[in-house]
């Protein structure tokens, strides 16, 4: 599990031109995204689909590569404030206490603005699909 949050975070760094090695001294990179993989969870109803719940953790000033998944995604947003941009609409602002299903193969990305966002992500997944797949 911990393979796959520093995969993920070295992918999320790579797409978005975040360098650590070439900040200078003066210039701090922001923190990464972080990823925390809570369940991964067989359905013994289901046999080829599993349950994924994570919690993602936005920095101030972060935004999400632009990406889908093959099922609904369902989020609950704990704590601070995000804008959702989902295909070609206006951002949608989430803040704690909200709840928002993303509709399956659509592509959708997250920013943040002044402040942390913390956000619990479920999803029912089919088993050897991908998560999510960026879109260029």
């Amino acid at each position: 599990m911990y393979r796959v949050l520093i995969i993920f975070i070295s992918l999320y760094t790579t797409i978005t031109g975040i360098n650590v090695a070439a900040a200078s001294d003066s210039e701090t990179p922001p923190p990464p995204l972080k990823l925390e993989a809570l369940l991964k969870s067989n359905i013994q109803s289901v046999d080829d689909h599993e349950v994924l719940i994570s919690r993602v953790t936005m920095q101030p000033e972060q935004t999400l590569p632009l990406h889908t998944h093959p099922t609904e995604e369902y989020l609950y947003i704990v704590s601070g404030k995000t804008t959702l941009k989902i295909a070609n609409q206006d951002g949608i602002e989430l803040s704690a206490g909200t709840a928002y299903k993303i509709p399956a193969e659509t592509a959708h990305t997250a920013l943040t603005s002044d402040q942390t966002a913390e956000i619990i992500v479920f999803r029912v997944h089919k088993k050897g699909k991908p998560v999510r797949t960026l879109v260029e």
